[in-house]
């Protein structure tokens, strides 16, 4: 189920992200790397939070996102910031757009794609913190300039999320038919 914020609702959201944090910025803040097709950047870490929490900001690709999976070790939950996506709960689907959320607990089967024509936006919040900054920062392959970002080596970072999703709990699966 999604949750629909006003206008207002959602820029103090994204004010309060956009702040700067009462704590010191750590060395990961603001890093981005690619996964996939997703543009991930680092906007609050683990360490800011004593471990309860990390927030990403993700940018990903028309008809990019990320597969099915479950998560035996955090939550996540989906803030979407701008365009639409298409979430699977399960066997349930959803349409989610700017304004909308979607929580996902843990062992839930999972994945989503950018159902617009456009690049999409949307945060990404995962408790407790740290498991998911470490498995983006391993998968990753850094970004310097997000205005100039090579293509992704496809076949490389799939083998690398096989092979490193079971370390941090991450269950990846075969796409699901429908």
């Amino acid at each position: 189920m999604a949750i629909v914020l006003t206008h207002e609702q959602r820029e103090d959201l994204v004010n309060v992200v956009e702040t700067t944090p009462t704590q010191p910025e750590t060395s990961l803040q603001g890093t981005m790397v690619q996964v996939l097709s997703e543009l991930i950047t680092f906007r609050i870490t683990s360490d800011q939070t004593d471990g309860a929490y990390t927030i990403v900001e993700t940018i990903t690709a028309p008809g990019g996102g990320t597969p099915p999976h479950i998560q035996h070790k955090d939550s996540e939950a989906f803030y979407v910031l701008e365009g639409t996506y298409t979430f699977v709960l399960g066997e349930s689907s959803i349409e989610v757009g700017a304004g909308q959320h979607v929580y996902v607990p843990t062992e839930t089967i999972h994945a989503f794609q950018n159902s617009g024509s456009e690049p999409a936006r949307m945060l990404i919040i995962n408790s407790p913190g740290g498991i998911h900054e470490k498995f983006f920062r391993e998968v990753g392959q850094p970004v310097d300039d997000p205005s100039n970002v090579p293509p992704a080596d496809m076949e490389a970072q799939i083998a690398r999320v096989m092979e490193a999703a079971p370390r941090y709990g991450i269950e990846m699966l075969p796409p699901q038919e429908g």
